[in-house]
């Protein structure tokens, strides 16, 4: 099993006091016809469970099929989030990157919109038939006012016909420690380190380049469902 982290902002260990979450709807349960509640959609859409994965807890997740590069530039889960200039924050969340087996990729990609659209994290898994949920943290993630708080994206894609999942996504102030009672694990139990992880750091992830033309919104673009 190879997988990859690339990251943009450091990856750290936090404490274990409960911060509070500035994500609204955080684990997609609170739905209408349209899907998740707060968020726009793009390739993802509201699931309780498909072919065997299921939400991280609650009742429901995000899942999409997309097996395209493109998947990766459009279409993400998004939301306007009401960061404050001069706060630092952390970014937590689940995520299933499916079944990688036989020479295939499963990926999620990370972007945060302030003045520009910025790629501050890529998850990839590769030859690998062992899906499951891991809890993945970036930090390091600059806080802004102007027009309406920073923007988080999640795009994901497994060109081996299998799925990747999103659950429980939370951004907080990196000062008030771990989210909504989320720990993250510590030293001896790294197992994304000591279990066939590899974590880098550096320009890595840049091999995609972003217009940063603008951050979607659910009011202002259609849902592709």
């Amino acid at each position: 099993m190879k997988i990859f982290f690339y990251l943009f902002a450091s990856l750290t260990l936090i404490s274990a006091v409960r911060a509070t979450n500035i994500v609204q709807n955080p684990s997609f349960e609170d739905i209408d016809s349209f899907g998740a509640k707060q968020w726009f959609e793009g390739f993802f859409r509201n699931s309780t469970g498909q072919n065997g994965f299921l939400p991280q807890d609650g009742n429901r997740m995000e899942i999409t099929g997309c097996e395209d590069v493109v998947c990766l530039t459009t279409g993400g889960l998004n939301q306007r989030l009401p960061t404050q200039p001069g706060t630092t924050y952390t970014l937590t969340f689940w995520a299933d990157l499916g079944d990688t087996s036989e020479g295939g990729t499963g990926e999620v990609l990370v972007g945060w919109f302030r003045q520009r659209f910025e790629v501050v994290g890529t998850f990839i898994a590769q030859d690998s038939s062992e899906a499951g949920l891991r809890l993945f943290t970036i930090t390091g993630l600059p806080g802004d006012d102007a027009p309406n708080g920073a923007g988080l994206e999640i795009m994901g894609m497994n060109d081996n016909g299998s799925f990747v999942t999103i659950d429980n996504v939370c951004v907080f102030a990196t000062s008030d420690g771990t989210c909504d009672g989320v720990t993250t694990p510590e030293p001896a139990s790294m197992s994304l380190l000591a279990g066939g992880f590899l974590a880098i750091s550096g320009l890595a992830a840049a091999r995609r380049k972003w217009a940063g033309a603008g951050f979607r919104s659910r009011a202002s673009c259609g849902l592709r469902r």
